[in-house]
């Protein structure tokens, strides 16, 4: 569990006026967050004689989870047809400039931007409250620990990610986004009776979430206090040395709406549960977006065509370039990582080339929200 919030306020003798900028902290965020799922149990793969691949995975056990919401996990991953439409409805393009449009609605996010995004999730769930407006802060080193950059055997992390992700952090805090989603809900008349069922259309114009940094300087001496005021006046770069930097972050609503009601459950140990297979390597969005995909589905056994796949993993640029061998190979690596990893329990392909997919409903809180209303239907 988190640790208890610390009381940062402390008396100082009020000799002259000090430079001063703080933020109220809301506690410990990321020491000992970071978990670790289990990955026994056993694969089996199987071939027909008519060409059926099959493969099925044993038990697994489940990891800790954070919150999500729906709409924001399906911008993560590419669903064309369905941007598509909301584009020529709204009379914006023409049928021939659809894909070219849609493509300006395709979040380009890799696996830095998808870690950092799911890190700040991780913090606005933990202080989501419906109805009111978030503002999350946080330390370097808390949202180091989010991302999942290990400490090595002398308790250092490699400078080298610690500036990439944070890097990334303020990008997005600074680049426009454009995101489309849509949400559905029943209209009420005044006496709270259930009436038609409504849509509403968002479309999210600008940066995700707006951030702030506050470094606080700590001087033993007047002389040394005034050179750090100088320093900042000037916008110099100020010193390492009893600096303390904290962020706020005010994320756009569309990371947290509805996060009560129409979410997804997430592993925090995903992108952990991957690169064990994978030991040295560089993570593929193409397979995130895969598990993002998955999970925010409540249908098992999906039915699904490669090209569909390709689509909903996010591997336009092989789709233009008709690279048809690489599509297959990325798609056959996400399969049999989300089977290793027990986000999916089995999955066998037909002869006619349609992919049939087995979720695992412990890993995709969709189904299993959707297995639970079943239950409850028929007692």
């Amino acid at each position: 569990m988190d640790s208890k919030p610390k009381d940062q306020k402390q008396d100082r003798p009020q000799e002259e006026p000090q430079l001063h900028y703080t933020f109220t902290v809301g506690g410990s965020l990321g020491h000992g967050a970071i978990g670790e799922a289990p990955l026994g149990g056993s694969i089996q793969v199987k071939e027909t004689t008519s060409g059926v691949r099959t493969a099925e995975a044993g038990a697994y056990e489940v990891g800790l989870y954070f919150r999500s919401p729906l709409d924001f996990e399906r911008s993560k991953y590419g669903d064309l047809k369905r941007t598509r439409q909301l584009l020529l409805d709204e009379n914006l393009v023409s049928l021939l400039d659809a894909d070219k449009k849609t493509a300006e609605y395709q979040p380009d996010w890799g696996i830095t931007e998808l870690r950092v995004l799911d890190a700040i999730q991780r913090m606005i769930d933990k202080r989501y409250k419906p109805g009111e407006e978030i503002a999350v802060d946080f330390s370097p080193q808390e949202f180091y620990d989010l991302c999942g950059l290990k400490k090595n055997s002398k308790g250092k992390r490699s400078r080298k990610l610690e500036t990439e992700y944070l890097e990334t952090l303020q990008h997005l805090a600074s680049s426009p986004a454009k995101i489309i989603q849509q949400e559905s809900y029943y209209e009420s008349d005044k006496k709270g009776r259930k009436g038609g069922l409504k849509y509403r259309t968002y479309r999210v114009r600008g940066s995700i979430f707006k951030l702030t940094q506050a470094d606080m300087i700590e001087s033993d001496t007047r002389e040394d206090a005034r050179a750090v005021l100088e320093m900042a006046l000037s916008d110099q770069e100020l010193p390492q040395r009893k600096r303390t930097t904290r962020y706020r972050l005010m994320p756009d609503p569309i990371m947290y709406r509805l996060l009560d009601s129409l979410y997804v459950r997430k592993s925090i140990t995903q992108y952990e549960e991957i690169q064990a297979l994978h030991p040295g390597e560089k993570l593929k969005p193409s397979t995130q977006a895969f598990l993002n995909y998955i999970q925010s589905l409540d249908i098992s056994p999906l039915p699904v065509s490669r090209a569909t796949l390709a689509e909903r993993m996010n591997l336009h640029t092989y789709i233009q370039q008709r690279k048809r061998t690489l599509i297959n190979s990325r798609i056959n690596e996400a399969l049999e990582d989300a089977l290793q990893t027990r986000y999916i329990l089995k999955y066998h392909e037909e002869p006619t080339g349609l992919l049939i997919i087995y979720l695992n409903p412990e890993k995709c809180s969709r189904l299993q929200a959707k297995l639970d209303r079943a239950k409850k239907e028929e007692v």
